[in-house]
């Protein structure tokens, strides 16, 4: 928290200078259409984070008292590594589609990852030297465009990385999940889970989908 703080308080200077910069040429509506402005498409690209650490404090520590309350329950080892594989194949479907949701949004605020700011096409060394100021201009937007195209173009291919991996993670789950049924059905007795068992389960799905909601 005391970062953020300090971030807001470096942001609130900024602002204070540049308003003096500007002196009596700031006025409301200025001032209006900056705040309409970071609220619109600045402020949510920092509350994804924040909250998120939040969120995550939150979850590890209810996650933890979920861990603890089924150990003594005292499972065997087959009851350990049903609850121990469910649960991670919740958490890693949940967190692939929260994955998945987040690259869109940063296309709908044009928020590219960071590894994209180095990406850069290479422009024709001559191109500096052509005299003809507009020949050149022209030339250099082709060049910018062809970069957000590809920028634009390898998003595409992000999104449908992380949904194929998202399908994945879904399959493995509901396949674990029907295993798990199945054998409740009609396995050893020693295999199964008991009622408290399924109980503390539940709940720790929860607990995985409440944290991502919350991010």
């Amino acid at each position: 928290l005391q970062k953020f703080r300090n971030q807001t308080e470096y942001f609130q200077a900024r602002l204070k200078e540049k308003k003096q910069l500007l002196n009596n040429r700031w006025t409301s509506e200025i001032e209006e259409a900056v705040i309409k402005f970071v609220q619109q498409h600045v402020i949510p690209l920092y509350k994804v984070p924040t909250e998120g650490q939040i969120a995550t404090v939150e979850y590890d520590y209810n996650d933890q008292l979920i861990q603890l309350e089924y150990e003594q329950q005292n499972p065997n080892e087959y009851q350990k590594e049903i609850f121990k594989n469910l649960t991670q194949a919740k958490y890693e479907k949940e967190t692939a589609k929260f994955n998945v949701a987040i690259l869109k949004q940063r296309i709908a605020y044009n928020h590219l990852p960071q590894s994209f700011e180095s990406l850069k096409i290479p422009a024709p060394i001559s191109l500096d030297t052509i005299d003809d100021r507009d020949i050149r201009q022209n030339l250099m937007n082709q060049c910018e465009k062809i970069l957000q195209r590809t920028k634009s173009d390898m998003m595409i291919v992000y999104i449908a990385t992380a949904e194929a991996k998202m399908n994945e993670y879904q399959k493995k789950f509901d396949s674990d999940l029907i295993k798990m049924k199945e054998n409740q059905r009609s396995g050893p007795s020693h295999e199964k889970l008991t009622q408290t068992m399924l109980d503390i389960m539940e709940r720790r799905f929860k607990n995985i989908n409440e944290r991502l909601i919350h991010l």
